[in-house]
């Protein structure tokens, strides 16, 4: 189970538990949106786009990341998968450069992912076929952690470090590679 407070609306606030995501108004107390069936297995993390208003991705025990735009339930705008062979505990955008996707798990795995598809500006600020190019992927896993690792999160003074902890105690400092921080800045 997981929730996350909305960065654009201050009234929102969304949830995973079970396979559900849901969206409520903390003004009225009242569901504002709401889907079933988010994970095949089960949801365990929502996380909200920092540049994006009503986007939202959600990590699940299915392996996999899916992005949602909270407006249009009906399909998934985005999933990526193949990084993680066990639950996806957590993942957080990067609040700097939404094309960066972090995510930890069960597998004691850090995944760092390029989502430009979903992104608020195109891959070093190209359009169409340049940034078609640079697809939507795993960038890099890291392998430091010896047991289940269960959060992570980008630092709050460099958009290109982030960090990841796991059940044993272990904590692991990490930076973007140059090659994709060059790329989003190029």
């Amino acid at each position: 189970m997981g929730a996350c407070l909305d960065p654009h609306h201050r009234q929102q606030l969304s949830t995973v538990d079970d396979g559900h995501l849901k969206t409520w108004d903390l003004r009225s107390s009242r569901l504002a949106f709401r889907k079933d069936g988010v994970h095949l297995f089960g949801a365990k993390d929502v996380d909200y786009n920092p540049n994006v208003p009503y986007q939202v991705l959600t990590t699940g025990e299915d392996a996999c990341l899916r992005f949602w735009d909270l407006r249009q339930l009906s399909t998934c705008l985005r999933s990526l998968s193949g990084g993680h062979h066990h639950w996806v505990v957590k993942a957080r955008f990067n609040a700097h450069h939404d094309q960066l996707v972090l995510s930890c798990g069960t597998d004691s795995m850090v995944c760092l992912w390029r989502a430009t598809s979903v992104a608020s500006a195109p891959l070093g600020g190209k359009r169409g076929e340049e940034a078609a190019r640079a697809s939507d992927g795993l960038v890099r896993k890291y392998e430091e952690h010896e047991d289940s690792c269960y959060s992570c999160c980008w630092s709050s003074s460099d958009a290109w470090v982030f960090a990841s902890v796991s059940f044993d105690g272990k904590l692991v400092v990490n930076r973007v590679p140059d090659e994709e921080k060059y790329r989003i800045l190029m």
